[in-house]
C-alpha cells in the first residue's frame, strides 16, 4: 500500500518557524494548488484552487522559514496524516501532508508560465502541531 502525495504549489502565509519540546524544529504552512481548464460550452478559462496543511519537520522546516515567504513556488512530495486535538472543548479533525521533500522553484519577474499567487487568503493552519515526530 501506499500513502504518497506530491503538490506543486504556492505557500498562502508567511513562515513561522516553532520548536517542538524536544528541540525539533517543525513549520505549518497553507499550500495553494490551483487546477486550470476551459469551460466547453461558454470558451470562458476557469480556474480552481485548492488549499493543502503541509508540514515540515528538522531541516526542512529550517530552510523553508529561511528561504521561502508567502506566494512562493515550492514542489513537496509527502504523505498525508490525519489527527486530531481538543481545541475549547472542541474536536478538530486535521488532514494534512507531511513534507518528506521540498524543493524550491525559482520564478523571475518575468515567468508568464508560472501562475500567481491566489488572490485570496489561505485558511488557518491547525493550532496543534504534534509533539511526536512521524516517522
Amino acid at each position: 500500500m501506499k500513502n504518497k502525495v506530491n503538490l506543486t504549489g504556492r505557500f498562502g502565509r508567511d513562515m513561522e518557524l516553532k520548536t517542538l519540546p524536544n528541540g525539533t524544529p517543525v513549520l505549518s504552512n497553507s499550500l495553494a494548488t490551483s487546477r486550470y481548464w476551459t469551460d466547453k460550452e461558454s470558451g470562458e478559462k476557469k480556474e480552481e484552487t485548492t488549499w493543502h496543511a503541509v508540514v515540515f519537520y528538522r531541516r526542512d522546516a529550517e530552510n523553508v522559514a529561511k528561504f521561502m515567504k508567502k506566494g512562493s513556488l515550492v514542489d513537496i512530495e509527502g504523505r498525508l496524516r490525519n489527527r486530531n486535538y481538543e481545541k475549547d472543548g472542541q474536536t478538530i479533525y486535521v488532514t494534512e501532508v507531511v513534507a518528506e521533500e521540498v524543493r524550491f522553484i525559482p520564478t523571475g519577474n518575468n515567468d508568464s508560465s508560472v501562475p500567481a499567487a491566489p488572490e485570496h487568503d489561505a485558511p488557518p493552519v491547525a493550532d496543534d502541531i504534534p509533539e511526536e515526530i512521524p516517522q
